[in-house]
């Protein structure tokens, strides 16, 4: 009876299956057509488009990568497959709003705070621009230099 049911290529695990025949597929080429994989939660894989793995058409993959996000949705298999979600930099540790944070915002903060010679407005500039200053297209516009 096993020979009869892997010939038939029966699942006995559903989440291992579409892990390795849905998601996963669905997910390389999303990072080969996006160059990232930070999917929408809204995202749907297209139906009957030929770029895309068969099984993958119409599957939600938006929502399952945000149940491996926030949910820890299919964790053995993020598990097992670790090397690959970190080389296409799928974010499944935290947050991509933390990641940013973390990768993206405190390093410029970071960089704009040992910047001693940046002057953004003149002692007066905010009052004149905003409360006296002539307005062009009805936006206040500075009159100092």
């Amino acid at each position: 009876m096993e020979t009869e049911l892997k010939e038939m290529n029966f699942a006995h695990d559903a989440f291992q299956f579409q892990w390795d025949e849905i998601i996963m597929p669905a997910l390389r080429h999303f990072y080969k057509v996006h160059g990232h994989t930070d999917v929408s939660y809204r995202f749907v894989v297209p139906d009957s488009d030929d770029a895309w793995p068969r099984l993958s058409w119409n599957w939600p993959l938006g929502g399952t990568v945000l149940r491996v996000r926030i949910g820890n949705g299919f964790s053995r298999q993020v598990g097992e497959s670790k090397e690959e979600l970190k080389k296409m930099k799928l974010c499944y540790e935290m947050t991509i709003f933390e990641r940013d944070w973390n990768e993206k915002i405190l390093p410029a903060l970071m960089e704009l705070a040992k910047c001693t010679t940046i002057v953004l407005w003149g002692s007066r500039s905010w009052y004149h621009a905003h409360i006296r200053g002539p307005k062009k297209h009805g936006i206040f516009v500075s009159v100092e230099s």
